[in-house]
């Protein structure tokens, strides 16, 4: 943003919840998965705002409700790791809760 009392942009949280469900549940649906697939890497410079930020990671960890969250009735399911060996379900565990931060670009 060149102007910083400007509003930051809209971002559509919900299709990046919806592609992460995707790729998860494509991938790991009704099999055990290992504990380092639950990486995830979220790049981001100085200038975008921290609200951005969070957001962004509510919507790596889990798959939200599609009424929306946070500020949305419903609560989200809660981070419950499935047992070692145990099947994946993208609906009762988290997706991507690993989140590791990398340096923007320059």
């Amino acid at each position: 943003r060149e102007n910083p009392n400007e509003d930051p942009p809209a971002y559509d949280f919900h299709k990046l919840n919806d592609a992460l469900y995707e790729i998860a549940a494509r991938r790991w649906k009704g099999k055990p998965r290992k504990r380092d697939t639950y990486e995830i890497i979220l790049q981001a410079d100085g200038d975008i705002p921290y609200e951005t930020v969070i957001h962004a990671m509510d919507n790596m960890r889990r798959k939200l409700p599609e009424e929306g969250f946070p500020g949305g009735k419903l609560k989200p399911p809660p981070l419950v790791m499935p047992e070692e060996g145990k099947p994946f379900d993208p609906d009762l565990h988290p997706l991507f809760p690993d989140i590791l931060f990398a340096m923007g670009f320059e």
